[in-house]
């Protein structure tokens, strides 16, 4: 049985995100984005209003959740860390574009990104405060 074709949205992902890498982010046009993704370019402004917002939903969409589990912590810190790697790893080129490219960003880019990191690390701090809490509750106080 053939596979499902990928939604709209994620073949506007998968394009930018290989644009992106192979040519960096302000040589990459929404018309590029669109032309591999198969759409129309009004499709990749409909549902995401421009490339910066398809840059701020990739990103979005590789940060690394920390989920409760019933895990000890360093375990679930442990796998937290290991998928962090990897998806650094794998978008390296990417991280080098935006950091590279930083400057060439319009302004708004720029604080659109700060915003998203900015979540990312309240994401990651409240992840972290679920993890700790269940070993708060058993250890034992202190003197």
């Amino acid at each position: 049985m053939a596979q499902p074709k990928p939604s709209t949205k994620a073949r506007l992902a998968t394009a930018a995100l290989e644009l992106f890498i192979e040519q960096g982010i302000p040589a990459t046009t929404t018309k590029a984005i669109a032309e591999r993704a198969e759409v129309n370019e009004v499709t990749l402004f409909r549902h995401f209003g421009n490339k910066n917002g398809l840059l701020l939903a990739i990103l979005a969409d590789f940060a690394p959740s920390l989920e409760a589990s019933p895990a000890p912590l360093a375990e679930t810190l442990e796998t937290y860390g290991r998928h962090a790697l990897r998806e650094i790893d794998r978008l390296q080129n990417l991280i080098h574009s935006l950091i590279g490219e930083a400057n060439q960003s319009p302004a708004e880019t720029r604080q659109a990104l700060r915003e998203s990191l900015q979540q990312i690390n309240q994401q990651l701090a409240a992840g972290l405060t679920e993890a700790i809490a269940p070993t708060r509750a058993t250890s034992p106080p202190k003197p």
